[in-house]
């Protein structure tokens, strides 16, 4: 027996066009659909690029409790090589032209985030704290759209309000961007 034998001569890939295997969680299969579409951000190459849900196994893996969906991811310079580590988003629903605040008013709060039903704590025109029953809805990694209950222009407190009561004077700050 020749020494390397058993290994490939060659190895081929296919570059121009990349697929990624996702395991995608139980609580989202649901919403995927063929074609929708997936940010992949590759940090070795300091790359965002759009991608595709393209098929996925339609069976949970009960360990994990996750779904194998595969995604291409278009590489026509090239500068992504099998093998990179990739974060992806999958885009399950869109709105344009929303109300939206940042996540931390609801997360703080530490109430479940997944009930449409929150109360924001947010600053009157008096300057003083108030609270506020809002419905949400869609939400990203730093935001979540408000429904109702709250309209533009409103004061919304973000972060810890563990020490502040209704009717307490503050003086509010605008958030840094």
């Amino acid at each position: 027996m020749v020494q390397g034998a058993d290994r490939p001569l060659v190895r081929l890939s296919q570059v121009d066009r990349l697929r990624l295997v996702l395991p995608v969680p139980e609580s989202i299969v649901p919403r995927i659909k063929l074609g929708s579409p997936v940010e992949v951000r590759v940090d070795a190459v300091s790359s965002v690029v759009q991608g595709k849900v393209m098929r996925f196994s339609g069976i949970l893996n009960t360990n994990t409790r996750t779904m194998q969906t595969e995604v291409d991811v278009p590489n026509p310079g090239y500068s992504l090589k099998p093998g990179m580590y990739a974060y992806a988003t999958i885009i399950l629903d869109a709105k344009g032209d929303v109300l939206a605040i940042p996540i931390q008013a609801i997360r703080a709060a530490g109430s479940n985030p997944s009930d449409p039903r929150q109360q924001l704590a947010i600053v009157n025109e008096k300057n003083q704290i108030e609270m506020r029953e809002v419905r949400l809805g869609l939400e990203t990694p730093d935001r979540v759209e408000v429904i109702s209950g709250l309209s533009e222009g409103d004061r919304v407190v973000i972060g810890n309000r563990g020490d502040l009561k209704p009717g307490q004077t503050v003086d509010p700050r605008p958030m840094a961007k």
